[in-house]
């Protein structure tokens, strides 16, 4: 499945997924958006935040070659306390189950700090799509997320010492 980049003419391939996944380890996530109002949603994403574009410029080329819906999105990073960022920050970003599944096969391989989370959303997803389009979510959904929680914890590495703690 390899493209073409429309203005350098370079060739993507191989090497580029991996330069994606090294990019993913260290400036993305893989998550699950939960939120109840008046039904429940739970939407699996991937996103790459960086104040480079032209990383994330190779980013969408890269997305774009391998058939991987996503979108861009100009930010103002807000920082502790409420203060701005002064860079202009661009985030990439792949929603849903449809779109993000082919781009976690991919990854899968590839990553090592992000390799966990990335399977568990692909399970996540198998799970969702075998099931009824619009079905409600039981009790497995809620141990998928509570599993994305802690995988995604800033207390990871002591929430792994503790069998059976989630941090929310």
């Amino acid at each position: 499945m390899d493209g073409q980049t429309d203005n350098q003419q370079r060739k993507i391939g191989e090497s580029d997924l991996d330069w994606l996944a090294g990019l993913w380890d260290g400036e993305g996530t893989f998550g699950l958006y939960y939120a109840k109002a008046r039904h429940t949603q739970m939407k699996p994403h991937g996103s790459v935040v960086n104040t480079h574009k032209g990383a994330l410029d190779r980013v969408t080329q890269t997305l774009t070659a391998f058939g991987i819906g996503h979108h861009v999105m100009w930010q103002q990073i807000y920082q502790r306390e409420g203060l701005k960022s002064e860079r202009p920050t661009w985030r990439v970003a792949v929603l849903g189950l449809k779109r993000l599944r082919p781009l976690l096969e991919l990854m899968i391989p590839r990553l090592t700090v992000k390799q966990e989370q990335a399977k568990t959303l692909l399970e996540f997803i198998d799970y969702r799509m075998a099931k009824p389009h619009k079905a409600p979510y039981g009790e497995d959904e809620l141990k998928f997320l509570a599993r994305m929680r802690q995988l995604n914890s800033p207390n990871r590495s002591t929430t792994e010492r503790q069998p059976g703690a989630i941090v929310a």
